[in-house]
């Protein structure tokens, strides 16, 4: 009887605990600065916070056809190998362009950017990519989940 009676009150007194609610507007905000973060990183060569927000995520790039898996030591040498190959690399955001969609604790990032890369050795290309990326909020922080990128549009 004591048992069912302590069940009771706990679920009335959870009941009357209201959680906070983050606004979209909000998440939209936290999902900016996220994807701001991450290109930040990749600018600055920080493995580390890239890993943190991209390291679980699964994807298609546009250099390779082969599917990108979530093996964080795979990512690490990947990266590493990339950046010791380029003498300089330069992302510019299409801002004019961007999509930022929320549905509930998923974010959507849909839109394009100019890649600006020198390899070692090579002449400066310049890529137009189309990319998109599904990003998952787990504990208050957004986390890339899928992405892809392609160029079959490009100019």
């Amino acid at each position: 009887m004591i048992l069912p009676l302590a069940l009771i009150l706990c679920l009335s007194v959870s009941s009357q605990v209201k959680e906070a609610e983050t606004s979209s507007e909000e998440l939209e905000i936290e999902l900016r600065a996220t994807i701001e973060t991450l290109l930040k990183a990749g600018k600055e060569h920080d493995l580390d916070t890239i890993i943190e927000i991209t390291g679980g995520a699964i994807g298609y790039g546009y250099r390779s056809k082969t599917l990108r898996t979530p093996d964080e030591k795979l990512l690490r040498a990947g990266h590493k190998m990339f950046w010791d190959s380029i003498e300089s690399y330069e992302i510019i955001p299409n801002e004019e362009d961007v999509i930022y969609r929320i549905v509930g604790n998923v974010g959507f990032v849909l839109g394009t950017f100019i890649e600006k890369i020198k390899p070692k050795g090579g002449e400066l290309q310049t890529i137009e990519v189309r990319t998109s990326m599904t990003l998952l909020r787990v504990d208050g922080k957004w986390k890339n989940v899928l992405y892809h990128r392609d160029t079959q549009f490009a100019k």
